[in-house]
């Protein structure tokens, strides 16, 4: 069964985005795999502590997406065989580059910066960010890492994809200030 153990519930951003994302990256980390049990509604909804209307919105969306599959009165499971999985993290990937683009853009930072900065961050193996402000998850450093290095070339394309409710990280758009 998929575990929410990780799960961190954000206070930006819709809750069922956040469901739909965190299974999305599961996937695409290959954590969460084919024909997986997904938690019930009712059961993620005492879990989590919000309403069970949201996790039925995350869990419609996902299905409507074709990633879990679910009949009336049994189980729901995941359906991602390899093309899926491929595709979510292609999508996965540049909607977290693209986020991170659009922040060192709008910060007046240069291409070649913000390359320097993915670098230092992939060789410093910085993935937990807490003493950084950077993205807490693996996926936000997938996403704003390699994504950076592979796809800078196609910033138009990935910002006009990118969702309008995406999430930038804290760190990306506030200098850090020195105590003086």
């Amino acid at each position: 069964m998929i575990s929410f153990d990780q799960f961190v519930l954000e206070d930006s951003g819709p809750v069922y985005l956040q469901i739909m994302r965190y299974i999305r990256q599961g996937i695409a980390a290959g954590v969460i795999g084919d024909r997986e049990e997904v938690p019930s509604r009712r059961a993620l909804s005492t879990l989590l502590g919000v309403n069970p209307n949201t996790i039925q919105k995350a869990y419609h969306m996902l299905e409507e997406e074709g990633i879990i599959q679910s009949r009336s009165g049994a189980k729901s499971y995941t359906n991602v065989d390899a093309a899926a999985v491929e595709r979510i993290r292609r999508e996965q990937l540049r909607s977290e580059t693209a986020g991170w683009v659009r922040a060192m853009k709008q910060m007046g930072i240069s291409r070649e910066e913000a390359c320097a900065l993915a670098g230092e961050l992939w060789e410093a193996g910085d993935i937990a960010g807490a003493a950084t402000g950077m993205p807490q998850s693996a996926g936000d450093i997938t996403g704003a890492v390699m994504g950076v290095t592979h796809s800078f070339g196609d910033i138009a394309g990935a910002s006009t994809e990118m969702p309008q409710n995406s999430e930038v990280p804290p760190a990306l758009w506030a200098p850090e200030i020195e105590p003086g």
